[in-house]
């Protein structure tokens, strides 16, 4: 198990969220937290699949699948995503996908850098 700091950013039409922390690299997963520790996220680098969880709320995305998994207060949705790249350097990733809501479709970015 290493720590590595990193740099993590998830962007879409409207936001450009960005957050430096430690993350914590076993087993081919990355796992850190956000939003001040109250979000738990696991990145599994060799199945593409990112999972972010709290006590009330839990979204995985398998970027591989095109499918994204929210469960909210025992309510679950899955929703078919676009996956149009993926991009991975060593501890690096970037994964850019969308999602269709019917009336327009949602460009996101997401990525993982590693901070030396």
């Amino acid at each position: 198990m290493s720590k590595i700091k990193i740099r993590v950013t998830l962007k879409n039409d409207k936001d450009n969220l960005v957050q430096e922390t430690t993350g914590t690299y076993q087993n081919s997963c990355l796992k850190y937290e956000e939003d001040k520790n109250e979000m738990k996220v696991t990145f599994n680098y060799k199945e593409n699949i990112i999972k972010r969880e709290n006590n009330e709320f839990s979204m995985t995305i398998d970027f591989n699948n095109n499918l994204l998994s929210t469960e909210f207060l025992n309510y679950k949705q899955d929703l078919i995503i676009n996956t149009t790249k993926i991009e991975k350097n060593k501890k690096n990733v970037e994964i850019e996908y969308e999602i269709d809501n019917g009336n327009s479709i949602n460009k996101f970015l997401y990525r993982i850098e590693e901070i030396k």
